[in-house]
């Protein structure tokens, strides 16, 4: 058996890892779900490990890393249908930026870049306007 940080076995510090990363996700789930129901906040919590477990953003990959005993397609409806909440939504940008909001102040630079988006196919789509590609380096419909 490996050895770990301290002469912990690698094993146990692979669970004290898990276990402190539950925490701090329950921590911060808890943080955006004050004032939320059951069903809400276990649906946050569970966004957010599957945002951390499969470093996307996208739904489908998000309910692969879930793991759940149900098909892929019936958890990518559900996570579907409560994102589609404004409650949950609503809570979570006014906890978030509410927090970010102490880190701006008059020495600091905020740079937002809406470039580099492209969407090809797209025809209708919210906030879809003329972007430049910064790797094709030309102009493009994108968001």
């Amino acid at each position: 058996m490996g050895q770990g940080l301290r002469g912990i076995p690698a094993c146990v510090m692979v669970h004290l890892v898990g276990d402190r990363l539950r925490e701090q996700i329950h921590r911060f789930s808890g943080e955006i779900c004050t004032g939320l129901g059951k069903v809400a906040c276990r649906f946050v919590e569970e966004m957010i490990v599957g945002i951390w477990a499969s470093g996307s953003v996208v739904l489908t990959r998000i309910g692969r890393s879930l793991e759940e005993g149900i098909s892929l397609r019936d958890t990518h409806k559900r996570l579907s249908r409560n994102l589609a909440k404004g409650a949950i939504r609503g809570r979570a940008n006014k906890v978030l930026l509410e927090q970010r909001a102490e880190w701006v102040g008059q020495e600091r630079l905020l740079v937002v870049d809406i470039s580099d988006l492209i969407k090809k196919c797209a025809r209708k789509m919210e906030h879809l306007g003329e972007v430049r590609d910064g790797s094709e380096k030309k102009l493009g419909k994108g968001c």
